[in-house]
């Protein structure tokens, strides 16, 4: 029988596949690379999250319209993916938000934090650089598992990689209409009264286009990747690489 193999979203970005050794390696040993963000920022998105679910979108994402955001944290896994590939993909992980609008259809919106460069605050270059990401999740929400696919991903044998934040059960087909970036940078940080900090942000909306054809293209190449018989040799710039060779004391 065919391996199976989960494709996180984030894999789905600009720098899903920047080394494919850290990719091999992750899909087939269990790598993760931990986030370089600081905790500040990680802390921030929760925040974020907590307090969107159940809102307007005309109060806290006005670029949607009227809706309401009725779901936040919620996991997705969707059927296997057309790929030429001897084993057998899917899409599987957990976006920010899907709100609910108006005209029966739903939107997706990952939250995003960055640092205050104005490079990080262009829309466009945020699109670009997530695009395929916030797709997986709308892909996975279009064209969700079936029952008898999600069966077979937990009870088959054939699972290689983690089975975190796949599904247990199948949910059912959303037409989504929206998908989006919602941006936040730390501008700035106020000393206030007993040592209180007060940090500015700076929220930028990303609008991403529909592109399913880009995504499978990329999850395309993870597949080829993933199934070479060694891992490949690391990218010239990966820096997770260059660190793990020097320091063997953690491994």
């Amino acid at each position: 029988m065919k391996k199976i193999y989960k494709i996180k979203p984030s894999s789905l970005s600009k720098y899903g596949i920047q080394c494919p050794h850290c990719l091999w390696m992750g899909m087939n040993a269990g790598w993760n690379q931990k986030s370089l963000n600081l905790s500040m920022y990680a802390t921030l998105s929760r925040h974020v999250e907590n307090n969107l679910q159940g809102k307007p979108t005309e109060q806290c994402l006005p670029e949607l319209g009227i809706g309401e955001v009725i779901e936040t944290g919620g996991c997705v896994c969707s059927g296997k993916l057309p790929l030429k590939s001897e084993a057998d993909f899917y899409i599987a992980g957990e976006f920010d938000h899907l709100a609910k609008l108006t005209d029966g259809s739903y939107a997706v919106i990952d939250d995003k934090t960055a640092s205050a460069n104005p490079v990080n605050l262009l829309p466009e270059k945020q699109s670009e650089t997530y695009s395929s990401q916030v797709n997986a999740y709308a892909y996975a929400l279009e064209k969700p598992g079936s029952k008898k696919w999600i069966d077979n991903i937990f009870n088959s044998g054939n699972h290689v990689n983690s089975l975190r934040k796949v599904p247990k059960t199948p949910r059912q087909k959303i037409k989504v209409s929206r998908l989006g970036l919602n941006n936040f940078a730390i501008s700035r940080a106020e000393v206030k009264e007993n040592g209180r900090f007060d940090f500015i942000t700076k929220r930028v909306w990303a609008e991403v286009k529909k592109n399913y054809r880009a995504l499978l293209d990329l999850a395309q190449q993870i597949a080829d990747i993933t199934v070479e018989e060694t891992p490949p040799p690391s990218s010239d710039d990966c820096s997770f690489c260059k660190d793990f060779a020097i320091h063997t004391e953690f491994r």
